[in-house]
């Protein structure tokens, strides 16, 4: 988990401040980030509803949503990166967005 949460911090804080994205393409990062968290909530109580009789322990359920929140996040970002450069152009970032990331992710 520790590789995916320094790719994460790699691809979505150091390479925007290194390569001058400025302060709009941080903004957005951060909108889309709070956005989601609703979502987190709903996802976190659906197992809870759905293995009323057995539920997981409540840390199991804690390394899954960091696990899908940063470790694979960081992964399927780094290789959609990697999809869209090494084809490059137009076509590199439509292949890298309709076909790579939902393969990857």
């Amino acid at each position: 988990m520790g590789v995916g949460a320094f790719l994460l911090v790699l691809l979505f804080v150091l390479f925007p401040a290194v390569q001058g994205m400025g302060v709009a393409t941080s903004r957005a990062m951060c909108v889309g980030a709070v956005l989601a968290i609703p979502a987190m909530f709903v996802y976190l109580t659906v197992p809870r509803l759905l293995d009323r009789y057995d539920p997981e322990p409540w840390y199991a359920l804690v390394m899954a949503l960091l696990w899908g929140a940063v470790a694979s996040c960081g992964l399927s970002a780094l290789i959609n990166s990697l999809v869209g450069e090494v084809i490059g152009g137009e076509v590199g970032n439509v292949v890298s967005l309709v076909i790579s990331a939902p393969v990857v992710e």
